[in-house]
This record gives structure tokens, sequence and C-alpha cells, in this order.
């Protein structure tokens, strides 16, 4: 069986919020649900040969990342500034965590299909299925550890 991940290293996209000081723009942050996010946009095709066997398997995408971006961060005083660039860092590394989640979760699937050998195509979409959902809850309990970051420093 081939299997190959070309899943692309994410892509970053910028989010604005306003604030005077630490304390409106984390409030700005907070009303949108999140300060960063990571979207693995994994998508898993398939072929299958003559006889009804997967017998081909490719991982694509391009995961992206969201990071904020503070419009006032240029008029802030210099403890504020500095206080948002070390949050912005270690937001920026939680995230870049979720892609390595996603990375090991990948290397766990190919392993398994590839122990397993053939299989039709209802029982791979079966297979794809339950990546899908143990790939989320990698990612769910990693927020939950680190409460989305903030364990892992990444406060105002």
């Amino acid at each position: 069986m081939k299997f190959t991940n070309n899943l692309g290293k994410p892509s970053m996209t910028k989010k604005n919020y306003s604030g005077a000081d630490l304390d409106a723009v984390a409030k700005a942050m907070d009303k949108n649900g999140f300060w960063g996010r990571y979207i693995s946009n994994i998508q898993i095709n398939y072929n299958m040969n003559e006889n009804g066997v997967v017998h081909e398997i490719t991982i694509s995408g391009t995961p992206e990342i969201i990071m904020p971006i503070w419009k006032g961060w240029n008029k802030a005083d210099r403890d504020s500034q500095k206080a948002w660039d070390i949050m912005w860092v270690r937001l920026k590394r939680h995230e870049d965590n979720h892609y390595k989640k996603s990375l090991e979760e990948l290397k766990k699937f190919e392993k398994m299909v590839k122990k397993a050998g053939a299989y039709g195509e209802t029982v791979f979409q079966k297979k794809m299925d339950t990546f899908y959902t143990d790939h989320q809850k990698v990612q769910d309990a990693y927020d939950k550890k680190t409460d989305h970051g903030v364990k892992e420093g990444v406060v105002l």
C-alpha cells in the first residue's frame, strides 16, 4: 500500500484586535472566543484497485494558524509591548504544538493502515472517520491539559 503524506506546513493568518491597553485587547480577544487557533485542514484521499481494495492513500491540506495582532501595540508603553510579545511567542508555540500533534496522529494512522494491510472502501472510510475523531480528541486533550495555553504562559 502506498501512503503519501503531503500535509503542508501551516500558513499564518493574522487577526487584528483593537485596545488601548493589554486589558482592552485581551477582552477583545476573549470576545472573539480564542486568542490563537490551529485549523488542521487535513484531507485524506484514496484510490482503490480493480479488486475494490484501497491501495493508495494521500494526505493533503495546508493547516492554518490564526494569530492575533494588537493594532495599538505601537502606542503602548514598553512594558505592555514586552508582555504582548512574550504572550505572542508562547501562543505561537502552543499553536505550533497543535500542528506537531497532527503530524504525530498522521504517523499513527499510517502505521495502523500499513500494518493492517488490505481494506475495502467501507472499512477504510470507518478508519478515516476514526482518525478524524481521534485527532480531534488529541487536540482537545492538549487544550484541556494546557488550559488553551494558559499553563504554558499564554497570558497578558
